[in-house]
């Protein structure tokens, strides 16, 4: 969620525990990930907060679906909100998926402005 006028953006980096992504600092991730972002411009971000979230995959189990429509539909209401990705979306993604995806909101922010 962000204020008005702005875009909160969350992304996915996988790793396996203890490789180089693991260990790599806060402020390393951030350059990195500023580095990579084609859609805004590094002095327009503000603030970033890192999760290290191990077995971030969605879990499918019975009445998975009613529950994802709970959370949709409650989410929804939120104009400012994009969800996409697998974390976004409660689904299972490829890589070419999310990429998609993510370009579709970056076509919808930037239409906006």
């Amino acid at each position: 969620m962000a204020p008005l006028e702005k875009t909160g953006v969350c992304l996915e980096i996988f790793y396996n525990r203890g490789d180089g992504f693991w260990r790599s600092s806060d402020e390393t991730l951030i350059r990195m990930v500023k580095e990579s972002l084609i859609f805004c411009k590094h002095d327009e971000i503000e603030d970033f907060v890192i999760e290290r979230v191990e077995n971030a995959y969605p879990v499918y189990r019975v009445n998975f679906g009613k529950d994802v429509s709970i959370i949709m539909d409650y989410l929804a209401r939120y104009k400012n909100l994009y969800l996409a990705g697998r974390s976004g979306t409660f689904k299972y993604l490829n890589m070419d998926d999310c990429i998609e995806e993510e370009m579709e909101v970056s076509l919808v922010i930037n239409n906006q402005k």
